[in-house]
């Protein structure tokens, strides 16, 4: 599997604090059944502190160093967990944010507690502009699930949307479990990711909601959201969209790509 939304990268932001740690988490990834990931520190600013893309790539090119020299066959890629706002596509214009993997694909994380006014016209610059934004984790968002609608705007407007892993368990609320199970019935969902940050309560559980994934939608869906689509976007290649939850839903496909 590939992990496109996690936090690994020592001492950048709320994930492990030392090399040692990010090492140890990289082997409970292998043990997950994750083989790549993408690093998504927070940013464009932690607390006080600025996260420059220089810093990021920095971090992976030290990571990956020592997972070469603990013979850990293990691939890490650059990426951002991008706070949205107004500035968001003068920054992502100017380089001073990092998309994912060197793609057009760029996550961006929405409030979780009072809605962004203007959401829907800060996408649509950033797809005017030639990126493809990926929502964090909004099944998270409390006023989302009051309003499906908003999602259904979003995705018709080609937002696509990268939802945890632990949702889907329950533990981020079961007002977050169930949303992120109504997206996948809705067919809005195109990532699960593991949004890990360490090795204890945000630890990766992608092996084991990918196996409920199969049992609950069905093959061709679980790999896609966990394997296929995350792969397109290293290769920054179009995502393709299923209409309902995989072998359960309609297959009538839709295209999310304009370049």
């Amino acid at each position: 599997m590939i992990d496109i939304h996690c936090h690994i990268l020592p001492g950048m932001d709320d994930g492990p604090e030392t090399m040692e740690e990010s090492l140890h988490m990289v082997r409970a990834f292998m043990a997950d059944g994750i083989s790549e990931v993408v690093a998504t520190p927070h940013g464009p600013i932690y607390g006080e502190r600025s996260i420059m893309p220089s810093d990021i790539q920095q971090a992976c090119f030290d990571l990956q160093r020592s997972l070469l020299e603990a013979g850990l066959d293990f691939m890490i890629h650059p990426g951002q967990e991008i706070l949205l706002d107004e500035h968001t596509p003068r920054l992502l214009q100017s380089d001073r944010l990092v998309t994912l993997a060197g793609s057009d694909y760029a996550l961006v994380e929405a409030p979780l507690f009072c809605p962004l006014p203007d959401l829907n016209d800060i996408l649509f610059e950033l797809r005017l502009m030639g990126y493809r934004p990926i929502l964090a984790h909004f099944e998270r968002a409390v006023y989302a699930a009051e309003d499906l609608s908003l999602i259904r705007k979003l995705s018709e407007e080609e937002a696509l949307f990268q939802i945890n892993a632990d949702s889907l368990l329950g533990l981020h609320g079961s007002v977050a479990k169930r949303l992120a199970w109504k997206m996948l019935e809705m067919g809005t969902v195109d990532f699960v990711s593991s949004d890990a940050h360490g090795l204890t309560n945000r630890k990766s559980h992608l092996h084991q909601v990918h196996a409920l994934l199969k049992r609950k939608v069905g093959s061709e869906l679980a790999e896609r959201l966990v394997l296929v689509n995350p792969h397109k976007v290293l290769l920054n290649q179009p995502i393709e969209r299923e209409d309902g939850m995989g072998e359960m839903g309609a297959k009538r496909r839709r295209r999310f790509w304009t370049k």
